[in-house]
């Protein structure tokens, strides 16, 4: 089984209010939401509901994994949220609730962490400057030894993408004998 972390699910996002309008007038408890509770509080009950949903998802998908004896490989997985969150100075409530699934989520058996010259990364997606790669890469390091996350460190340094996809088969293969 394979997934990406923050696949969405094919209904609507849980914070997404938008949809369903018609049905507020009649249920009192939205409009006492939508009026009287204060933005930050609604804040962080979106975002510890949101966080909640999401673990419970990712959690589900890895013990249905273990229970038909497959193996989960799942890209970037919640620490990429944690570590992007902060780079993008999002709201202290919203990292506090990331923090907590972080730490509350089932660990993986391996992280791996494929580092790469910034220079490189930058050429190839521009969504983060030279520096907050680096801080990134740092922090995503960082964050495994915080939370004792099993962590292997794979360098690319500029190697051709089968070269790196045969060292982390390799990676995976002994992980398993471990």
């Amino acid at each position: 089984m394979s997934f990406h972390h923050m696949l969405k699910e094919k209904s609507a996002s849980p914070s997404d209010t938008s949809s369903n309008q018609k049905g507020s007038a009649k249920r009192p408890e939205k409009a006492i939401w939508k009026s009287f509770i204060p933005s930050s509080l609604k804040m962080l009950v979106t975002s510890i509901r949101d966080e909640y949903k999401y673990m419970a998802r990712i959690n589900n998908m890895l013990r249905l994994a273990r229970a038909n004896k497959q193996i989960a490989l799942c890209d970037r997985y919640v620490y990429d949220r944690l570590i992007t969150i902060r780079l993008k100075k999002r709201p202290l409530l919203h990292k506090f609730a990331v923090r907590i699934v972080c730490t509350l989520l089932q660990k993986p058996t391996l992280t791996v962490i494929i580092t790469e010259y910034p220079e490189i990364i930058r050429a190839r997606r521009q969504e983060l400057s030279k520096s907050e790669i680096v801080s990134y890469q740092s922090n995503f390091i960082s964050l495994c030894h915080t939370i004792n996350a099993p962590l292997h460190i794979l360098s690319a340094n500029q190697r051709a993408p089968e070269f790196i996809a045969e060292e982390l088969s390799e990676i995976i293969i002994s992980s398993l004998h471990a």
